[in-house]
């Protein structure tokens, strides 16, 4: 499957009002569309027909027609709401139904949409990199330290930064065999965006991990990693988004894994801290 529908969503955000339109009219109406020339559509939205072709070109389809096409293919299964509304009303189990079931349609519509071409050369990337260093701010700041623990399993020098000032003075000292990873739910976080610009600017490789297709922080990035988790009113990207940004991270580890020509002592590692438990 294409993805489509987690595409539209993951663009939603920078649309302009116009190609809002068409989007939501894509997802109430996915039945219709395919069946409609884009004259047809147009007029049936309100819009002109180039603010159709900008619609479906920002989402990545050069045509409208392969638009269509994909758009038939996605909609032979059921669509799912992405994200149920979590409300005071809901029972203890309701709300762990909700739960699980916006990180595992996160996870679901984070496949379809990712470019594999990106995360295989950013593994190869931090494989190879003298230095990989990630950086993200609150909670993406989390997900960088995590990451950057996990790759240190590998023995890849691997460090994170989040506070703004050290993001930038890292960034300054990476040269062109080092990487640096950018982790922003928004895509818009500007002391992630300035450190990566900075590493751009000193040589080094440069990825980046959004929710968005479009953003500031794809403009700085050698590679792109874009995960799908559909905003609503309730805040909880903070869960799902972070979910689907680590299950990148662990593609990416065990894709570091097999390019790296020697692996660390893991196991004699993992002696060593089950040692230190105990005592």
């Amino acid at each position: 499957m294409s993805g489509i529908f987690a595409k539209i969503k993951s663009g939603y955000n920078n649309f302009s009002i116009s190609e809002k339109k068409v989007a939501e009219y894509v997802l109430k109406n996915p039945g219709e569309v395919p069946f409609q020339s884009v004259y047809d559509l147009a007029r049936s939205i309100g819009v002109s027909v180039p603010t159709v072709t900008r619609m479906t070109k920002k989402i990545g389809y050069q045509s409208f027609k392969k638009f269509k096409v994909e758009l038939a293919v996605d909609t032979s299964s059921t669509i799912v709401d992405i994200y149920s509304e979590i409300n005071p009303q809901d029972k203890d189990e309701d709300l762990a139904r909700k739960v699980f079931s916006s990180n595992i349609q996160a996870l679901e519509d984070t496949l379809k949409i990712i470019d594999f071409n990106d995360l295989s050369k950013t593994a190869k990337c931090i494989s190879s990199a003298k230095r990989t260093v990630f950086f993200g701010v609150g909670g993406s700041g989390l997900v960088a330290m995590e990451a950057a623990l996990r790759f240190s399993h590998l023995d890849v020098q691997a460090e994170a930064y989040c506070d703004p000032l050290q993001m930038l003075v890292q960034a300054k000292r990476l040269k062109e065999n080092c990487i640096a990873v950018g982790i922003s739910h928004s895509g818009r976080t500007k002391q992630t965006i300035q450190a990566l610009s900075v590493a751009r600017r000193s040589k080094a490789v440069t990825a980046g991990i959004s929710n968005y297709i479009d953003t500031p922080l794809k403009d700085e990035c050698n590679y792109y990693l874009c995960t799908s988790f559909a905003e609503s009113r309730v805040k909880a990207a903070s869960l799902s988004s972070r979910t689907a940004q680590l299950c990148l991270i662990d593609v990416l580890y065990l894709m570091v894994a097999k390019h790296r020509n020697k692996i660390w002592d893991i196991e004699g590692l993992n002696d060593l801290i089950e040692k230190n438990l105990r005592t």
